[in-house]
């Protein structure tokens, strides 16, 4: 048994967790699949606001005003269901975290090639160039928030992780992620890793062939 695999074009689950590779494809244009997987994430482009049924006065609350613990968060959500896709995309800390090494490294590495000189070197030696390339994580960073709600994390996700790369012989990266989805309740993610597949109850929306 392994995952279940969708393709762009499948129906959409209520809630889908981003991994980095499908962040990064998505938001960055120079990325391989980033024409499928901005067409994908414009399927999931949330409603930006909505009033709760805590609401007050008529005062509008965020989608990512509070982290989500659960699923059964929603709850607090008011009416939920969204009016266009009925999706809600979900991250963790992980994704903000994997998303910025991935591009400040890949920044690095392009023009320490012109300087002829290692990345790290680079990233050690020229503050003021790493320091140019920081609005360019910080709008990477916000697009990000913007697309998506933020899932907390509790202190199982390790244990679920430890326990998903001994089953399924994932990376620690990749099994962060998923454990972290399914501490949550959410059983969906959307990836350009392979590994995904091969673990049991979840699906997957891809673009690998």
């Amino acid at each position: 048994m392994s995952a279940i695999k969708r393709t762009f074009s499948d129906p959409l689950e209520p809630i889908i967790y981003w991994d980095t590779s499908f962040a990064l494809a998505a938001l960055v244009t120079s990325e391989q699949w980033h024409a499928e997987c901005h067409a994908f994430r414009l399927r999931l482009e949330p409603i930006p606001k909505f009033v709760c049924r805590q609401a007050r006065n008529g005062v509008e609350c965020r989608w990512d005003a509070t982290p989500l613990r659960c699923v059964a968060d929603y709850e607090h959500f008011g009416d939920r269901l969204l009016a266009n896709t009925g999706t809600l995309s979900v991250v963790s800390e992980f994704v903000y975290d994997e998303v910025a090494f991935v591009r400040l490294r890949d920044l690095l590495a392009a023009e320490s090639i012109v300087r002829g000189i290692g990345w790290q070197t680079l990233r050690r030696a020229d503050h003021t160039f790493y320091q140019s390339l920081m609005p360019r994580v910080n709008a990477l960073w916000s697009d990000l928030r913007a697309s998506t709600v933020d899932l907390s994390l509790p202190p199982a996700v390790r244990a679920r992780a430890f326990q998903l790369m001994n089953d399924f012989h994932l990376l620690p990266t990749d099994a962060y992620h998923i454990a972290a989805g399914l501490e949550a309740g959410v059983t969906a993610f959307v990836s350009l890793d392979a590994d995904f597949l091969n673990v049991d109850g979840v699906i997957v929306y891809t673009c690998l062939p």
